[in-house]
């Protein structure tokens, strides 16, 4: 725990002094995606995590290219093991923004909030997430909008896609697999010691997840979606969920048996 409250004190600390020192706020941005980007990748070097990360291709990231990079999501320590790949703006709910700690490290990691209970605002938001897409910056969505018991993945929301059109940036798919905890392949019985949904209390599961021995992580990269093979924000979500379950279920240990989707959600 001394660790990681070391670290978290560096990330405050840091991010307070860019959002006094700087005003423009494109470069306040990038420093927030960076400085998530270089702590993460700190933090997890320091915890022993085993984060093994896999390209559909050694070309995926050439010549800086960016992305619409959609995963599924089951903890808030997703954001590390995603964070210290490809720095990325992470699109969370206004709700993250306005609870105590999470918000302000998502606020200073330079993420970019979004008002899910309010529909009228999604015109607003995606044209302000193609225009960072513009400015050379991948964005970052879970398209479950919600985090999961990593059991089964939600279907995806489709609003946020019509920012890839309106960029006119490829669909990039992520799929991230807990593969083991404390040695042991992550199943219905562990799921809890790593996932973070629901109404579980913040602070008593980070404290659990600071007392494990090792966890073993995988992030896939998959293939991009051209929108110009999917033009609409249907096919495209539908196409990069399917990458990411088909990822997601393949070649578990056999104690992972997946549960049924819940009735559709409205």
């Amino acid at each position: 725990m001394a660790l990681s409250s070391e670290l978290i004190f560096e990330f405050l600390t840091q991010g307070l002094y860019n959002n006094l020192t700087t005003k423009d706020p494109l470069r306040l941005r990038e420093k927030g995606v960076q400085m998530t980007h270089q702590k993460a990748s700190r933090f997890l070097k320091r915890m022993h995590f085993d984060v093994q990360t896999h390209y559909s291709s050694p070309n995926l990231f050439a010549q800086n290219k960016t992305y619409f990079m959609v995963c599924n999501h089951m903890s808030y320590l997703d954001l590390l093991f995603l964070g210290s790949g490809v720095p990325a703006v992470f699109v969370t709910s206004v709700e993250m923004k306005n609870t105590p700690f999470l918000g302000d490290i998502s606020r200073f990691g330079g993420a970019y909030f979004v008002e899910r209970r309010d529909r009228s605002k999604i015109p607003g938001e995606v044209k302000d997430l193609s225009n960072l897409m513009h400015h050379g910056f991948n964005v970052f969505v879970f398209p479950e909008a919600t985090s999961t018991h990593g059991m089964h993945i939600l279907p995806f929301k489709k609003a946020m896609f019509n920012a890839a059109i309106a960029a006119e940036v490829d669909v990039l798919p992520i799929c991230l697999r807990y593969e083991e905890i404390n040695g042991e392949p992550f199943n219905e019985h562990n799921k809890d010691r790593i996932c973070w949904y629901g109404d579980m209390p913040f602070f008593p599961h980070f404290r659990q997840v600071m007392g494990l021995h090792s966890l073993k992580v995988s992030v896939n990269y998959l293939e991009p979606i051209s929108i110009k093979q999917f033009p609409d924000r249907t096919a495209l979500a539908e196409a990069a969920y399917n990458q990411i379950t088909q990822f997601y279920f393949s070649n578990r240990d056999p104690s992972f048996k997946p549960w049924p989707l819940p009735e559709k959600r409205s």
